[in-house]
């Protein structure tokens, strides 16, 4: 297991429940990495279950990208659990199949706040522990 070329790392995915997200969290996770999935959905501990029962390394912490809190929250939660984070994916994204004239204001800002300010969000969590991690290298 220590042979894979992730071990010892430690991946956060948002959006990691369904989809790419969990393709993602699987690839990951295979490649030796414990895999933390990020997701509103309850169905993210389906997931992690899932792949758990695998015999992957993998958790879930419900949050929510476009929530500051809940992006501290989840970032604090991450260091308490494993010590670090090596690797984040923003993978959570909305993707509506409507028209630009079809598109209201509400689902526009609907759009950007998971889909822009949530990575923005995200990223400002965690990038300080990616710092931090790789300055202990």
């Amino acid at each position: 297991m220590n042979n894979l070329p992730l071990f010892n790392k430690v991946a956060l995915v948002t959006g990691g429940a369904n989809g790419i997200g969990y393709s993602i969290v699987k690839a990951l996770a295979k490649a030796g990495a414990s895999v933390v999935i990020v997701d509103l959905a309850e169905s993210g501990q389906t997931a992690a279950e899932a792949l758990a029962n695998e015999g992957l390394p993998v958790i879930f912490t419900q949050g929510d990208v476009r929530i500051v809190a809940d992006t501290l929250r989840v970032a604090s939660q991450v260091v308490e659990h494993f010590g670090g984070l090596d690797i984040v994916v923003n993978s959570a994204g909305v993707y509506p199949r409507s028209s630009m004239l079809e598109t209201t204001e509400e689902l526009w800002d609907h759009i950007m706040s998971i889909n822009l300010k949530g990575v923005f969000l995200m990223c400002q969590a965690t990038v300080p522990l990616l710092k931090q991690r790789a300055a202990a290298r």
